[in-house]
């Protein structure tokens, strides 16, 4: 998974796009999280949410579109 990668979770219900990736232990402290994952961007809380690497990578989870070198990500 990538910065800008489209996910859906929640059987497809929950379209989310990939915003930032929790990958060292110093970010995920920063964070008060107590494991690795990714911040998105969730169509069904308007918000964001963090979602575990264990979670994402789950049956549920599936990716819906690469990010392209095309494609524009806004900052939040």
């Amino acid at each position: 998974i990538e910065i800008g990668d489209h996910i859906t979770t929640d059987g497809g219900e929950d379209h989310n796009v990939i915003l930032k990736i929790i990958d060292s232990p110093a970010v995920r402290d920063d964070y008060g999280l107590d494991c690795f994952g990714a911040l998105m961007s969730s169509s069904q809380t308007g918000g964001i949410i963090f979602v575990s690497f264990d979670e994402i990578c789950s049956p549920d989870a599936r990716l819906l579109h690469r990010k392209t070198s095309d494609d524009h990500l806004t900052a939040i």
